[in-house]
């Protein structure tokens, strides 16, 4: 059986808890190798400097296992962000990741060639105010 990988599917799957961490780590460049073969997705990821095989063993729409090796998946069975980061990556295979396209921007700053403009984080914050701390009387024993 052959399946697509569908972003709307994996946040089905998954759910938007691990969605949302999926996200960040392909974003991130996390996802160092993945594969698909129609219904076996696999691969590696790093998290938290260690290197995760992670993947999906695809039956049915409705019938997935997880095949990473992270704590998560092993204790609760369920999808975890490494997998579903993986499937993220298969579905935007051959397209630079803002990771590398900011690598690419940085390599090119480097070479002496001009590198896009970054808004500073600092002009548009406001400064903050201090806040007082608050007291409150005796407790009722």
């Amino acid at each position: 059986m052959s399946f697509e990988i569908t972003e709307r599917w994996l946040m089905d799957a998954g759910g938007w808890q691990a969605m949302k961490p999926a996200r960040a780590a392909w974003q991130a460049g996390a996802v160092l190798a993945v594969e698909f073969d129609g219904a076996r997705l696999r691969g590696q990821v790093r998290s938290a400097g260690r290197t995760l095989a992670a993947g999906l063993l695809i039956k049915s729409r409705t019938d997935v296992t997880n095949l990473c090796s992270c704590p998560h998946a092993r204790r609760d069975g369920a999808l975890c962000e490494h997998s579903l980061a993986l499937g993220l990556a298969w579905i935007h295979r051959g397209k630079i990741t803002p990771a590398a396209s900011a690598n690419t921007a940085s390599a090119a700053s480097t070479a002496g060639a001009p590198a896009s403009p970054r808004p500073s984080s600092t002009a548009a914050t406001p400064p903050k105010k201090p806040v007082a701390p608050r007291t409150s009387g005796p407790l009722a024993v």
